[in-house]
């Protein structure tokens, strides 16, 4: 009787191993099938980490075979190296970044990013540079001499910033540079450690409003011929306005150049991925505006706006040839 009695326990005990093994192999394919997407956005004080982290919880949500994570990162050449290392599969990148990326220029000469593709373009990078109230700078000539943050090493920001200032004779040599993230920016700014601080992000931008909050603060405005100067050097420039309204301060638009800025993925990244990511954005951009206000950018007239010839990703094309069709 005893015998038996081990007997049946053994056998219950190999059965419950069966199922849980079972159970562990089925959750294992599963978890197989689904699509880890890591996006490289920036610091999360910039614009692309809020609004990179509601389409990555939207589509994740609408997607159940995709799982993306919005990632901090220290901006748009760390993202593109993040990619080339494969360690994210989608990014947000300045429009700049991404042209200088796959044409081998500047930081990119000895790099091979010919397999870039963009998904779409998503909202104005906007260049405030932020002065205390009290500056006495008027023109960004006036910043020579100056001490200058110009964004954090491998940033997209600090790309941007050196491009703006070479337009007018002035490079690190003849400011001191402040190389500082923009949670740097904010103490150093507060602690009047700088003259300006360079900021290119999407509007109204978070850390703006936070330095506002320990400051007084002004935005240099650009006359009709610096934003000329600009864009006629660098044709991936365009004017911009900061609209009266957007920082509670400023009663006036301030005038200014802008990039935009770009999500991106490698070629890797599958057509059907691209097509449903770049669809359930479009599908969700009532959600995404109440997320953050950068949103009411993304729509299908600007869905091409400063993305090469060539590099539009063939997902994110099927999308855009079926609802141009429509």
């Amino acid at each position: 009787m005893k015998k038996k009695i081990i007997l049946v326990v053994v056998l219950l005990f190999v059965l419950h191993l069966h199922v849980l093994y079972s159970q562990k192999t089925s959750a294992y394919k599963i978890k197989s099938h689904i699509n880890f997407l890591p996006m490289g956005t920036v610091s999360t004080t910039g614009t692309f980490y809020p609004l990179g982290f509601a389409c990555a919880n939207i589509i994740t949500f609408r997607n159940p075979g995709i799982d993306i994570m919005a990632l901090s990162t220290k901006g748009s050449l760390n993202n593109i190296r993040l990619l080339k290392e494969r360690e994210v599969k989608l990014a947000i990148v300045q429009s700049d970044i991404f042209f200088y990326a796959i044409n081998k220029m500047k930081k990119f000469t000895d790099e091979d990013h010919s397999d870039l593709r963009a998904l779409l373009s998503l909202f104005p990078e906007v260049v405030q540079i932020v002065l205390p109230a009290d500056a006495k700078i008027n023109s960004i000539k006036d910043l020579k001499g100056k001490r200058v943050i110009l964004g954090s090493k491998g940033s997209g920001n600090l790309s941007t910033a050196l491009a703006v200032l070479s337009c007018f004779d002035i490079d690190e040599t003849n400011i001191t540079p402040g190389y500082l993230s923009y949670d740097g920016a904010i103490s150093s700014m507060e602690n009047r450690e700088f003259d300006a601080f360079f900021l290119v992000a999407g509007l109204p931008t978070k850390v703006y409003r936070e330095l506002e909050k320990r400051m007084k603060l002004k935005i240099l405005t650009l006359d009709t011929t610096e934003v000329k100067t600009i864009c006629d050097k660098y044709n991936y420039f365009s004017s911009a306005s900061i609209p009266a309204g957007t920082y509670e301060k400023y009663k006036q638009p301030v005038n200014t150049v802008a990039l935009k800025a770009l999500l991106i993925a490698n070629t890797d990244l599958s057509d059907e991925n691209a097509f449903n990511i770049v669809k359930t954005i479009f599908d969700n951009i009532s959600y995404l505006k109440k997320m953050h206000p950068r949103a009411e950018d993304i729509s299908f007239e600007f869905f091409k706006d400063a993305i090469p010839d060539g590099f539009l990703h063939k997902g994110s094309e099927k999308y855009y040839d079926q609802i141009k069709r429509k």
